[in-house]
């Protein structure tokens, strides 16, 4: 057998035989920094109340990222580009937090319909008799 020329490049950051590179500074990944969430959110295809309310942000917060007021930092940034990669495994971790504590994420405010409740139009007997009024 020949010997093994190539030499095999692990994905790990610790990897002695692999510079090490700063991800703050790192040209390579430019994907984070023209996150569009409303663009994400779409393609979820979530309304603004759920989406924030699923992962957590306060929905003003939400529509200022989304009209371009304000760009998502720290935590959140980081939590959008987890959702942009991989939106399945997060919406699960989310739902297994759901079910193990409760009360430690905000509820979930359903969407409100804009379409009329059931039975709005029928209307009810008449209270009194319709007809001529008698003296």
């Amino acid at each position: 057998m020949g010997t093994l020329k190539a030499v095999l490049h692990s994905t790990d950051p610790l990897d002695p035989r692999k510079e090490p590179v700063d991800p703050l500074t790192d040209p390579g990944d430019q994907s984070n920094a023209n996150l569009d969430v409303g663009a994400l959110r779409q393609r979820m295809r979530l309304t603004q109340r759920e989406f924030a309310g699923w992962f957590g942000f306060p929905l003003a917060t939400l529509k200022h990222w989304e009209r371009g007021n304000r760009r998502p930092t720290g935590t959140a940034l980081v939590l959008l580009s987890v959702i942009h990669e991989n939106p399945r495994v997060v919406l699960k971790a989310v739902r297994k937090a759901r079910l193990w504590q409760p009360a430690m994420l905000p509820a979930i405010v359903p969407h409100k319909s804009f379409r009329a409740p059931p039975g709005l139009g029928e209307r009810g007997p008449p209270l009194r008799p319709r007809g001529p009024r008698r003296r």
